[in-house]
């Protein structure tokens, strides 16, 4: 494989890496509130913490229902919001309107707003709004029936008639403990979990993820699949069973090798501590591919990761 091909390779390593059962998953129960929005909204969270993969999934889905653009109104059957820099009711609106299309979101009042968005809501079709990062818009303290963001998403139910995703970190969740017609209103709360060994089940699943990610890889590392799972240990550890991690790491180590057709333990190492520094001072961190694997071992139970 030449140069050019391999760092084609990269690139499409590096913008489609996903662990394809926990996706699939995901985006069939985006697709059945999406459809079920015909006969009632319904609502779904997706919840997991930063870099498992939520915004990929939800992109990808935006991606799956848009349609090419014409001189027409252009379809717009789901559309994604990501962080607001301020929770209100206007903002949120604002938010909906520029993701329509509207000329001039910002202009009018309140209620003109609502009008205008029921309009391009039945205009364009849409049915289903994601959120993406949705515990961003919680309160300080604690989300309770009356919080801003509660009436936001009854109103999207309700008023607007379109289904809604939420995607959040675990705090996500207690929205459906709150408020008992968003919680009859759920059809269901997946789960997404950073990839571990700590059990059969989570071992082959992350077994199945490497695997998949090294036929996606234009490279081959060295010592990953020896008979002790050494190397995808301190690859775990390495990365935490983070999705973006890995994908990160991979990467930084592709670019520092100087074969590029095979990636050595030391230059992981050299991959790791670049990556381990953007977060701060090493300090006395367990360093996975320089201690014995004893140590990468008790590393990895004490973090719940085997």
């Amino acid at each position: 494989m030449n140069a050019d091909n391999q760092l084609l390779k990269l690139a499409s390593f590096q913008a489609t890496l996903v662990y394809q059962e926990d996706f699939n998953k995901a985006l069939a129960a985006i697709k059945f509130v999406h459809d079920y929005q015909a006969i009632c909204p319904k609502c779904l969270f997706i919840v997991a913490e930063s870099g498992v993969g939520k915004t990929s999934l939800f992109e990808r889905y935006i991606e799956s229902t848009s349609t090419v653009e014409t001189a027409e109104l252009t379809p717009k059957p789901a559309i994604l919001v990501k962080q607001m820099a301020a929770l209100s009711k206007e903002a949120f609106v604002t938010a909906l309107l520029e993701k329509l299309g509207d000329p001039d979101p910002t202009t009018g009042k309140y209620l003109t707003k609502c009008h205008r968005l029921k309009i391009l809501k039945n205009e364009l079709g849409l049915q289903v709004v994601i959120i993406d990062e949705l515990h961003d818009l919680f309160p300080t303290y604690s989300v309770h029936d009356r919080s801003k963001i509660i009436v936001f998403i009854k109103w999207l139910l309700n008023d607007l008639q379109v289904s809604v995703v939420l995607g959040g970190d675990s705090r996500t969740k207690n929205i459906i403990y709150v408020d008992n017609q968003i919680k009859t209103r759920t059809t269901e709360v997946i789960e997404r979990f950073p990839f571990s060994m700590k059990d059969d089940n989570e071992t082959i699943r992350y077994a199945q993820f490497i695997k998949m990610i090294m036929r996606m890889y234009p490279a081959k590392i060295n010592g990953l699949f020896s008979d002790s799972s050494e190397g995808i240990k301190r690859l775990l550890l390495a990365t935490g069973g983070n999705n973006r991690v890995f994908k990160n790491l991979l990467v930084t180590a592709f670019k520092l090798s100087d074969s590029k057709t095979t990636i050595s333990q030391q230059t992981l190492h050299l991959a790791w501590l670049m990556e381990a520094s953007k977060e701060g001072d090493i300090g006395e961190k367990i360093l996975p591919y320089k201690s014995t694997l004893n140590a990468v071992n008790k590393e990895l139970s004490r973090l719940g990761l085997l």
